[in-house]
């Protein structure tokens, strides 16, 4: 059975740059796809989509924290009766003020006064919670230097 066989291409067809603009863009095609695949706020709707909880509390904790909030806002919509956010400086200054969530901005990557300043007002939250409430906690990367409360 004939095969139709191509010969390798020539090293110089290998190594000659491309100057239509076609790998930039596919390159920025996957840049862009792989950002969409780990869009937090995307990622948290999804992943929250088929929550039947009547009413609920989300903690978002993390550098994505604002991002995993507003999935879940998205979400949830009334039902999110109590919302808590830590995440950085730069997010929490972005994101929006609407009750019922309270932003918080934390240290990083360093934890720092404001970290320990947004544990403590974790735990209040937390204690102010009506019993029976469910409650969704998103985490997300930096949250251990974010959000503080030492031990005794």
């Amino acid at each position: 059975m004939p095969m139709n066989l191509r010969a390798p291409a020539l090293r110089s067809e290998l190594n000659e740059p491309q100057d239509d603009g076609s790998a930039r863009r596919v390159l920025l095609e996957l840049y862009r796809a792989g950002l969409q695949a780990v869009d937090g706020e995307r990622r948290v709707a999804d992943a929250l989509r088929e929550d039947a909880a009547h009413s609920v509390a989300v903690i978002a904790l993390g550098k994505a924290g604002a991002a995993m909030m507003r999935g879940a806002e998205a979400v949830f919509g009334a039902r999110l009766t109590h919302g808590f956010v830590v995440t950085d400086e730069h997010n929490a200054a972005a994101f929006p003020v609407s009750p019922p969530i309270e932003v918080h901005a934390g240290d990083h990557p360093v934890p720092g006064v404001r970290s320990l300043a947004a544990g403590a007002a974790l735990l209040r939250f937390l204690d102010a919670l009506p019993a029976g409430l469910a409650v969704r906690v998103l985490v997300s990367g930096g949250a251990s230097s974010l959000v503080e409360h030492p031990l005794p």
